[in-house]
């Protein structure tokens, strides 16, 4: 993701691609500066919703990508799921089963005696440059 803000020589920071000038009250906010601020709230909106505070992200938190059960399920996609010491493909069913494996090996698998403590969205399939 790019930056939104950026500074000048003296250090102050502004929305990139906006002047402190374009904000100032009784100035006209033209399509340009609408859709600026738009843009940033759009993305302030997208950070909210990860639910991370800004100490979580330097934490390293949002790097690992795990999130604790007891913070949020998931859905019913397929994800990576841990109890702490192994990690598996696996899925949330509605009931609140958890289901690990895939094809056949999946119809002998249930995590319901194993504990959950977090899970991850699956990466992105590898694609070469």
């Amino acid at each position: 993701m790019s930056k939104l803000t950026q500074k000048d020589e003296q250090g102050n920071w502004s929305l990139k691609g906006l002047s402190w000038e374009q904000l100032h009250e009784g100035k006209t906010i033209t399509k340009e500066v609408r859709e600026r601020i738009y843009g940033a709230l759009w993305k302030l909106m997208e950070y909210e919703d990860t639910g991370l505070t800004p100490e979580e992200i330097m934490d390293g938190r949002l790097l690992t990508g795990w999130i604790p059960v007891e913070e949020r399920l998931p859905g019913t996609e397929r994800i990576l799921i841990t109890d702490g010491e192994i990690v598996k493909e696996g899925y949330r069913r509605p009931d609140g089963v958890w289901k690990y494996g895939v094809g056949e090996d999946e119809l002998f698998s249930s995590l319901s005696s194993v504990s959950v403590v977090a899970w991850m969205p699956l990466p992105e399939p590898y694609k070469a440059d």
